[in-house]
């Protein structure tokens, strides 16, 4: 499986874990809104839960590279606290709230 593909199924995934939770999301769900087979997400990710780990790091690293970037073009502690915040905190909630 190509990087481009990798990556279109942690992004499935991490919608799939917001929607569902972990515990009710199988693997099926996840090649299912990834638009794979099966069989071809067992060949990339051996189980669930390395697929959750790798979903957590992707969404950590994408994260962290958005807060930076967007703190960078603020002067005071208090505003890149705030962008932070929303970005880490507040966008995942209402995510999972819409979902």
């Amino acid at each position: 499986m190509d990087a481009a593909k990798r990556d279109k199924v942690l992004a499935a995934a991490l919608d799939v874990f917001l929607r569902y939770g972990y515990k009710r999301v199988t693997m099926n769900d996840i090649a299912e809104d990834a638009g794979v087979s099966r069989p071809a997400l067992y060949l990339v990710f051996e189980s669930k839960e390395e697929i959750f780990k790798s979903v957590y790091e992707h969404w950590v690293m994408e994260t962290l590279i958005e807060i930076e970037s967007k703190i960078s073009h603020l002067k005071t502690p208090e505003e890149k606290l705030r962008a932070a915040f929303e970005l880490w905190t507040v966008r995942p909630f209402q995510r999972m709230r819409a979902d």
